[in-house]
């Protein structure tokens, strides 16, 4: 048997940990949509590690600011999208490094009430026009953009789990379920919440920000194919108004309008109350975790087998 020469062997691993080590590849992130200064007109865009520290705090600036638009950011893989709010608005798209990669991905379309990504499909919710579209997420043609066009109520947070997508009904107090064709599967999926404004979806439950007892914004977890309340105020007291949400693995994500907070996504106990701070108006966030290792490894290892194949041919 044929040994392979040190620089090959090198050069394999090489492969495998330049494989694992691509920027923003095996990175898990929180991106922070924010107003860029007290009173200020703009927003920015931060980048932050699980454990709150910057990444880089103004990865992206110089967007519009608006106090009454939320859920302005959404990411999927190495794709960033971002809203420009308005009465034109539209939604830009960008590497999750920050690099510009369509300035003006979608046309104008009005008042976004959130988006979300699901494999090639970017599905936005028109709180205005009570609708919900889907887009190309590559290139922002419209596929469908009256996807779903009848039973809603200010559309808010849509989010995709499996072949279901779910959208909250800020007007109504509902969350309602569809399949991706925007074909209904229960318009009321979850009722008798209030103003509520942002999802999330993980291990098969479904987490909804919403105002509790005296407006103070909470956030509950429900059966994501039931509806049934697993624990209606999984966390409470979070101030006024409604709350972004994010939640990776059992981590779950709240940002307020300073700041970011953890708790644990199953008891709904506190980790790290000021997790990210020093913001001001925060109206959106966005958490995308990092790829299987077990995936980088096997890319990897895919480039150290392809120089051994290449020295038994020769």
């Amino acid at each position: 048997m044929k040994t392979l020469p040190l620089p090959q062997v090198v050069a394999g691993l090489t492969c495998c940990a330049a494989l694992c080590t691509l920027p923003g590849a095996a990175r898990a992130q929180i991106f922070v949509y924010s107003q860029s200064s007290q009173n200020g007109a703009n927003a920015i865009v931060g980048s932050y590690n699980l454990d709150g520290s910057a990444i880089n705090s103004s990865l992206i600036s110089g967007l519009t600011y608006n106090p009454y638009i939320i859920n302005n950011v959404a990411v999927s893989g190495t794709g960033l999208y971002v809203y420009n709010p308005g009465a034109n608005g539209y939604y830009s798209k960008y590497s999750t490094s920050g690099a510009t990669v369509n300035a003006n991905l979608t046309s104008a379309f009005g008042w976004s009430g959130g988006a979300t990504v699901n494999g090639g499909d970017l599905y936005i919710a028109n709180y205005i026009g009570n609708s919900v579209g889907a887009y190309n997420a590559t290139n922002g043609a419209a596929i469908n953009a009256s996807l779903i066009s009848s039973g809603l109520n200010a559309p808010y947070g849509p989010v995709v789990s499996g072949s279901h997508l779910y959208v909250a009904n800020h007007g109504n107090g509902t969350v309602g379920e569809y399949n991706l064709d925007g074909s209904v599967v229960n318009a009321s999926l979850i009722s008798g919440l209030t103003q509520p404004s942002d999802l999330s979806v993980a291990n098969g439950d479904l987490y909804v920000s919403s105002l509790g007892s005296g407006n103070q914004g909470k956030v509950g977890e429900y059966d994501a194919s039931t509806g049934a309340a697993i624990n209606a105020s999984l966390v409470t007291g979070l101030g006024g108004g409604g709350q972004e949400i994010a939640v990776i693995g059992n981590d779950l994500y709240i940002a307020t309008s300073s700041k970011v907070a953890e708790y644990d996504a199953a008891s709904g106990a506190a980790i790290n109350t000021s997790l990210i701070t020093g913001l001001t108006g925060v109206e959106g966030i966005a958490a995308e975790p990092a790829p299987e290792p077990g995936t980088l490894a096997f890319a990897g290892l895919g480039g150290l087998s392809l120089l051994l194949a290449r020295r038994r041919k020769a």
